[in-house]
């Protein structure tokens, strides 16, 4: 028997190989197609005493099934009504706390508190002009060249736009000896601004003749004044 010529190709297959590959093919699809497609039937019972007994465990089993169901539904709603229960009481519990801080409120309303660090308050507002921080637009802006920075008081100088820091600043130094020789001498406080300080000195003016500290204390050495 002569051979067939062998293929110029691995893939390349004669008449015969490719009826017996389609062959195998088919064969394959319908074992599948069986397998899945077979009925498949339950095992019915031999015997009446085989099929009483298969039909007390598909009972017995059905009757499990809708207790559990039942169980679960009764589980279910036990559960739901515990929390709207709880959600109830949050609710009760926070309409108890406004109520009580509405209490609250109106007994603090209607307590009469004393104002505390009285004395302080007194000082600010009764004091030292010095402390005073509010301008009192009712004062008129002063002249030019009309003031006197070493007598100058807190009101006068508020007014003048100077802050309250510097204005008691000002006057701790007035107070305490210091004097002003010359308006420009403002300008070594600490703190104001220099736009400040030459907008201020349009309104300064040192009196002439003014007595200063050297002149009022005694010299030492020299003899005190005759009585």
């Amino acid at each position: 028997m002569r051979r067939p010529p062998a293929p110029d190709h691995p893939l390349e297959y004669s008449r015969a190989e490719r009826n017996a590959l389609f062959l195998i093919f088919a064969l394959c699809l319908a074992v599948v197609a069986a397998v899945h497609l077979w009925p498949v039937s339950p095992a019915t019972p031999t015997s009446p005493e085989a099929a009483a007994s298969y039909r007390a465990e598909v009972a017995d089993f059905i009757a499990r099934a809708e207790a559990a169901s039942d169980s679960l539904a009764e589980e279910k709603a036990l559960r739901q009504a515990t929390y709207a229960a709880q959600r109830q009481e949050w609710a009760d519990q926070r309409l108890r706390r406004q109520a009580s801080y509405a209490n609250r409120r109106q007994e603090w309303g209607k307590r009469d508190y004393a104002p505390r660090n009285t004395g302080f308050a007194e000082r600010r507002t009764k004091g030292s002009p010095a402390h005073q921080t509010s301008i009192d637009y009712a004062v008129p802006m002063p002249a030019l060249a009309s003031v006197d920075p070493n007598t100058v008081d807190s009101i006068t100088l508020l007014r003048l736009g100077v802050p309250v820091g510097i204005a008691a600043r000002w006057l701790k130094y007035s107070r305490s000896g210091g004097r002003f020789r010359k308006t420009e001498d403002i300008g070594k406080l600490y703190g104001l601004a220099d736009s400040t300080s030459q907008r201020l000195q349009a309104y300064l003016a040192i009196p002439r003749g003014a007595v200063t500290v050297a002149e009022v204390l005694p010299s030492e050495g020299s003899a005190p004044a005759p009585a």
